[in-house]
């Protein structure tokens, strides 16, 4: 056969896998634990406090507050999940190659087969397929096993033995096809055969690998060699061959000591995968100058290159699967071997070739051509030297290698365990696995992602940190981050982070969690600059953006809102809210299917921000059918907000009364302090004082205060003074406080704006002189207050008297405010929306264009949600009488004989019951 076998199509097809295979061993190289390892986003929410209205009542100041949802996002490693289609397809590809040696062993003299037969016996013995259930074996049996040995050895002993005339092809498929059968059998009979074969077979394909790395080892020397003294009569080969030979042995040697801890280097000098990466090229073309070696182990002629190509892409596999899969001892391993071998087979034939050769050298001969004759320094006797050089620097490095790939097969059969439901033995494997190998990453990740599904952080953080040591990935580090975040040890975290950062220094996972670390640390500025200048992050999210919207307020757009996603909108709405940003949100009900935490928090961000008809029908229907007491309880405080800020007074008081009933102790009372600023701000102080008192009976801190408030805008002055006494049991140095409010209780004109607002009776709109001492501004507040009072009392002539008067003595420029007050022109929707606004309420009782019903219908609302008006309980009075129902106009005639005094009282009577008899007289004429 001839040297140079690549001009046949399957020696093509062989070399085209094998330079494959390097590729993708150098692509999984460089993807890493992506290979594995997925990111998970995992979604926190944050209710921030936000003031959605403030008003004033005279000197006092009140906020309208709801809980405004953010969503922060957070990157975190998965589980390890281990593509099997991958899994197949390499182990598919080791068991074609290992049918390829066993064809290619039926060419070996009988020594050589026989010492090959021996040693596929060892490892078919330690696949252990009994263990596996096979054919209903069981473990500690063998019968399946010397059914397997017979089946691979058989043929390949018939021929070897009787019938070695097939062309090796032949013999490589008809071996295929008898082990692929069954090996198909079995994989029928125990699905988890793939995974056991990968732990069983490890050691086995791991021992060939090296190997594979011991045949290419001096191909880099070899190679320099052909290149100086392929030509003839070339000069200084021999200074070449030395400067360059040993200045790549010294860095062989430089990277040994540092990894055997001899020195110290911030730097690796040598990657051994590059190393072998070239070995392994140079190889193909110079493996073929050994082939006279080679044939000296044959009794029929085989290409030393297939040899090499077939054990090469084994090997590969082997690397390859130990990549795909995250076993980074089974790499690590590897590392060592490399640079063993190199050293060890490289570093003798440098020695072989400088005292057999440097003679020849020196005159320009073509040495390539008889390095491997007979010499006196025996070419055998350099590659005996060199495995006990590499024997000395293993056993020097304590055997760290072999205990590395042993670990390696533990964290393989921690997967198989794993993958069979057993995880407690699993975990044990790893634990092995990370005793042999330590720091392995795959050891640790697995124990740390198994004891956080089990709620045990300690421990979890113990692994996931362990796991960032050697082999680090970002996954890693993240999860070890997040591990402290949740021992709220939140410093720690953040070093976790930067540390990652240095090594992944354009993850823009590591730098998007890392911003939100500072930010909970109370750093905003750097967590606003690490996400403005932060790397993409996979297209699948916009946690950056998410993060950004929650920290800050970017320039609103509104193509990213359209295209948002749920969190993003969540936050996008959330800072509109912050800065009292009016926007219809213009949600579709599809996106806010199925409810899950960022629907609901897009919901009620939604809901606070406008009056959409839609959304308000979509949360009805959630609370319809949703059992979480407490998001029922936020919708429905969400609704009330959304809709009060919309003009919705009636609305907001029934949500907040339903929302009531779903809270706790403290939770009422919240709600109930919640109704009476409400009712405040809608000017009906003694609806705001019932709240209060409730709020107060459930512990809300500040109900005396409000309490003292209210009071004073009922004019309930006792009530004020008492509260005002607990306020100074609890706080006596607020001499302030009381300085301003006694004289407006007792009733102490000091001529201040406050006392006015409080007892706008007193103030006099006559007088010009008193007029202008007081600012247009606190004027005005004055006038709303007294046309409050009055219209309470029910004296709205008083107002149309004064108003006429006041018109006269205002500055010019005022007189429209002043004219213009009380025509304000409502439409019926507008006046059925709020029950508090009782001027509108009035004008349209006076509509005689609106049917009576209706007019029935409104105030039957209207009294429910505002029992102390007493404009709206006499409208009522009269309009139940004029439709016909003079039982129910009793009820709030009952009411008002509490509300209204003696002599006011006895002047209604008088038209009730005229209002009465003219029904009675209507009726019996009807009659």
């Amino acid at each position: 056969m001839s040297l140079t076998p690549y001009d046949n199509s399957i020696a093509k097809i062989l070399i085209g896998v094998f330079l494959l295979l390097l590729i993708t061993l150098g692509c999984f190289q460089y993807f890493g634990a992506h290979l594995y390892l997925n990111w998970e986003l995992t979604s926190s929410l944050h209710k921030e406090m936000t003031e959605l209205l403030t008003f004033d009542k005279g000197p006092f100041n009140f906020t309208i507050s709801a809980p405004v949802n953010f969503i922060t996002e957070v990157f975190l490693g998965s589980s390890v999940t281990q593509t099997r289609p991958i899994g197949v397809l390499l182990m598919l590809l080791i068991w074609i190659g290992s049918c390829g040696l066993l064809a290619f062993s039926t060419h070996l003299k009988s020594f050589w087969f026989f010492i090959f037969s021996g040693i596929v016996i060892l490892f078919l013995n330690y696949m252990d397929l009994d263990s596996l259930g096979i054919f209903g074996s069981k473990e500690g049996a063998k019968w399946v096993t010397i059914g397997w040995v017979l089946l691979v050895l058989g043929p390949t002993y018939y021929f070897h033995s009787f019938n070695n005339k097939p062309s090796f092809l032949i013999k490589w498929g008809i071996i295929s096809i008898i082990t692929g059968l069954f090996l198909a059998i079995c994989n029928l009979q125990n699905p988890l055969l793939l995974q056991w074969s990968i732990a069983r077979t490890h050691l086995g394909i791991a021992a060939l690998t090296f190997f594979f790395v011991l045949f290419i080892s001096e191909e880099l020397l070899f190679g320099l060699l052909y290149v100086l003294t392929k030509t003839r009569g070339s000069a200084n080969n021999e200074k070449h061959l030395i400067v360059f030979g040993g200045v790549y042995l010294g860095a062989l040697g430089l990277f040994w000591s540092r990894k055997a801890g001899l020195i110290d280097f911030e730097f690796d000098i040598i990657n051994p995968y590059y190393l072998m990466y070239a070995s392994a090229l140079v190889a193909l073309y110079t493996i073929q100058f050994k082939q006279f070696m080679f044939n000296q182990f044959l009794n029929k002629d085989f290409e030393i290159t297939w040899f090499f190509l077939l054990i090469g892409s084994i090997a590969l596999v082997h690397l390859n699967l130990g990549a795909a899969y995250g076993n980074d001892a089974h790499y690590d391993a590897m590392n060592y071997f490399i640079i063993y071998a190199h050293l060890g087979f490289g570093g003798i034939f440098f020695i072989y070739l400088i005292v057999n050769f440097i003679d020849p050298l020196v005159r320009g001969l073509q040495v390539y051509k008889v390095v491997y004759t007979e010499q006196s320094f025996p070419y055998i006797t350099s590659k005996i030297a060199g495995l006990i050089l590499i024997l000395a620097v293993f056993l020097i490095a304590d055997k760290i290698a072999y205990k590395k790939l042993v670990g390696a097969e533990y964290n393989y059969s921690g997967d198989y365990f794993k993958a069979s439901g057993e995880l407690p033995l699993a975990m044990e494997y790893f634990r092995q696995g990370s005793v042999f190998a330590w720091d392995s990453h795959h050891s640790h990740y697995q124990l740390g992602d198994y004891y956080l599904k089990k709620g045990n952080i300690d421990k979890s953080l113990y692994h996931f940190n362990r796991s960032t040591k050697r082999n680090p990935s970002e996954f890693a580090y993240l999860n070890t981050a997040d591990a402290y975040s949740k021992k709220e040890e939140t410093t720690s975290a953040i070093g976790v982070l930067n540390k990652a950062q240095s090594d992944f220094f354009n993850s823009g996972e590591i730098q998007n969690n890392l911003a939100v670390r500072y930010f909970e640390n109370g750093n905003q500025h750097s967590a606003r600059q690490i996400l403005e200048n932060a790397g993409p992050t996979d297209q699948w999210n916009q946690a950056i953006l998410v993060n950004t919207w929650f920290m800050g307020t970017p320039e609103w757009d509104s193509e990213n809102y359209l295209t948002a996603t749920i969190p993003l909108k969540v936050n996008m709405l959330g800072s509109n809210l912050r800065s009292k940003t009016s926007f219809n949100p213009k949600l579709s009900p599809t996106e806010l299917e199925p409810f899950t935490l960022h629907t609901a928090a897009l919901l009620i961000n939604a809901n606070l921000l406008g009056d959409s008809i839609a959304l308000h029908i979509q949360s009805d229907k959630i609370l319809s059918t949703n059992k979480s007491g407490d998001w029922n309880r936020e919708i429905l405080n969400s609704q009330a907000i959304g809709l009060f800020l919309a003009g919705y007074a009636n609305d907001a008081f029934k949500k907040l009364d339903a929302a009531s009933t779903l809270s706790d102790a403290l939770g009422k009372g919240l709600i109930f302090e919640q109704m009476g600023k409400l009712a405040l701000h809608q000017g009906a102080p003694k609806l705001a004082i019932d709240f209060f008192i409730k709020a107060k009976r459930y512990g809300v801190l500040m109900s005396d205060y409000n309490l003292m408030i209210a009071g004073l805008e009922a004019q309930n002055w006792s009530l004020s003074k008492n509260s005002l006494k607990s306020i100074l049991a609890i706080d006596s140095s607020n001499n302030q406080l009381t300085n301003s409010i006694m004289p407006i209780i007792e009733g102490l004109n000091n001529q201040s704006v406050a006392y006015y607002y409080y007892r706008p009776e007193e103030f006099n709109w006559t007088s010009l002189e008193q007029i202008s001492l007081i600012s247009t501004n606190d004027l005005r507040s004055i006038w709303k207050r007294y046309v409050e009072t009055t219209l309470d009392a029910g004296h709205i002539e008083d107002i149309t008297d004064k108003m006429d008067l006041l018109i006269t003595l205002v500055n010019p420029a005022e007189k429209s405010f002043y004219e213009n007050y009380l025509d304000t022109a409502y439409d019926w929707e507008e006046v059925g929306m709020n029950a508090f606004n009782e001027w509108p309420m009035i004008k349209i009782m006076d509509d005689p264009t609106i049917d009576l019903q209706k007019k029935y219908d409104l105030l039957i609302d209207a009294i429910e949600l505002n029992p102390y008006s007493v404009p709206i309980l006499k409208m009522y009075c009269f309009t139940a009488i004029q439709l016909g129902v003079p039982e129910y106009a009793d009820t709030a005639y009952m009411r008002l004989r509490e509300l209204l005094p003696e002599k006011e009282m006895n002047t209604f009577a008088q038209m009730y019951y005229l209002e009465q008899r003219k029904r009675m007289a209507n009726s019996k004429e009807w009659l």
